[in-house]
């Protein structure tokens, strides 16, 4: 019996890799897309490590740190304002663009609309509250100018990052990325001229003109990306909305009330216990080229996000498991791979922005370790919406963020900005377990439904069988189930 049950299993597993061979047109199409986004994002990366480059040289380590709290600042409020309305466009246009035109056009409506609200929410916040923050919070009163351009950066960020989830939901890669191209080609423009205006409030009005620009043009390509697909915006359903902001708009609320605060914090404990602007400056540089360890995968997540839910909607639940795990393994070896090469020459690296920075390679050295263990858990975070887990993300996430702060507490004070490093590295251990967990806790959970209740077309396996005529026993009933092809 064991041995009859060994073999079914083997020969079972032999089927679902020859299927997975089979859809390589999916695989196919990943790469492809992923591709496109590496091609703009590369654009972007390499326009943020120039301007970092140009800072450190032109106005030196203290200003290259208040540009950093300007950043911090503007992601800051990003995450506050997001609250998940990204994923929720990507997701339902994916999921309704064939099934229920009207649906995503309601849904992008309600998006669009909310979006809005809470970016000029954000500028008066920032209008109101300028001297408070750079006095009290940051220390540092030559911010208070600065700080009401960065809410108009951050409503102008919102829409565009809207405008790009429907490109994403439609999967229209290639507009994406021109998108990314258009976006770092107006920044790019904007801070060469820092060469010639070296001045902190001239980089921040360039980048509010490049996210301008950049919004108008995704907004276009948006339009015409719904009017190809037959939605029509609308927000007449705008109030009744309930379901979205309970599933998704709610947890993000909560998530980003802890997480963004959090972030913040840790920083300004760079500022206040480890050296000031100084210390924050080197936080920054070893952010900005953790971006290089993390970008691939997190475009991956963008990519795989609408594929996740076009099979989630097609029921065809085994293909998103394997895909899912082969997704995870590419990410993790992209992450572990740049992040090797980047520390072989870390040292001549921080060379580059001047005298005073080699001293900064420990923190260097974490920062890249903390993003190879990062890339493997964000290509998976599209999980969390296809399976109606944001729940599980908001808790996940307040956890690491709570085990950040803690390390960040303890050790910042004692081995200075090198506390930083560790407790991001800790923050994105904790992130991982949770991914890992929610994999092994649901998706298990989902495929015991498939196993009772089947979709007419599919089979209870949710795998799509290398042949009409394949029979597969199972475990409890020892009965044969005919497997027909999915379409």
């Amino acid at each position: 019996m064991d041995d009859f049950s060994n073999r079914r299993g083997i020969s079972t597993m032999r089927e679902s890799i020859r299927t997975i061979a089979q859809g390589r047109p999916l695989l196919r199409k990943t790469l492809l897309a992923c591709s496109w986004e590496t091609m703009g994002t590369v654009c972007n990366q390499g326009v943020s490590l120039l301007t970092g480059l140009l800072a450190a040289r032109l106005l030196g380590k203290e200003k290259l740190g208040e540009w950093a709290i300007i950043l911090t600042l503007l992601v800051f409020f990003l995450q506050i304002g997001s609250l998940n309305i990204a994923r929720i466009c990507t997701r339902f246009i994916a999921e309704y663009q064939h099934t229920d035109p009207r649906r995503a056009g309601q849904i992008v409506g309600f998006v669009l609309l909310t979006v809005s609200l809470l970016g000029a929410a954000v500028i008066a916040t920032c209008v109101l509250a300028s001297r408070w923050i750079a006095d009290r919070f940051f220390d540092s009163p030559s911010l208070e100018p600065l700080i009401p351009v960065v809410g108009i950066a951050v409503l102008l960020t919102l829409l565009l990052t809207c405008f790009r989830s429907i490109l994403y939901g439609g999967q229209r890669y290639r507009l994406v990325a021109a998108s990314n191209l258009v976006f770092a080609l107006c920044r790019l423009a904007g801070f060469g001229g820092l060469i010639l205006i070296p001045d902190l409030r001239y980089l921040a009005w360039a980048y509010v003109a490049a996210c301008l620009a950049a919004a108008v043009h995704a907004g276009v390509l948006a339009w015409l990306t719904l009017q190809e697909m037959g939605i029509k915006v609308s927000i007449d359903n705008y109030l009744r909305e309930r379901d979205l902001f309970l599933n998704f708009c709610l947890p993000g609320l909560i998530l980003t009330a802890t997480e963004a605060p959090i972030t913040t914090y840790t920083r300004v404990l760079v500022i206040k216990l480890a050296g000031g602007m100084g210390a924050m400056a080197g936080v920054h540089i070893a952010s900005s080229w953790q971006q290089l360890v993390v970008f691939v995968p997190y475009q991956l997540c963008r990519v795989v996000s609408p594929m996740f839910a076009d099979l989630k909607g097609r029921g065809r639940y085994g293909e998103l498991v394997q895909y899912a795990l082969q997704v995870a393994f590419s990410a993790l070896a992209i992450g572990v791979g740049s992040a090797i090469v980047l520390a072989v020459f870390g040292k001549y690296v921080l060379a580059l922005y001047g005298e005073g920075f080699v001293e900064f390679y420990p923190l260097f050295l974490l920062v890249l370790l903390a993003g190879a263990v990062e890339a493997c858990g964000s290509s998976l975070t599209g999980l969390y919406a296809v399976l109606d887990a944001m729940w599980w993300r908001s808790t996940a996430v307040v956890m690491s963020q709570l085990v950040a702060l803690g390390c960040a507490l303890w050790l910042i004070p004692r081995i200075g900005v090198t506390g930083f490093g560790w407790a991001i590295l800790a923050q994105h251990l904790t992130g991982l377990a949770s991914v890992a967990i929610l994999l092994r806790v649901k998706i298990p959970a989902i495929q015991s439904d498939r196993h009772v209740t089947t979709v007419p077309g599919h089979s209870h396996l949710g795998i799509s069988p290398a042949s009409p005529e394949l029979a597969v026993k199972t475990h409890t009933s020892h009965t044969y189930s005919s497997m027909s092809k999915c379409p």
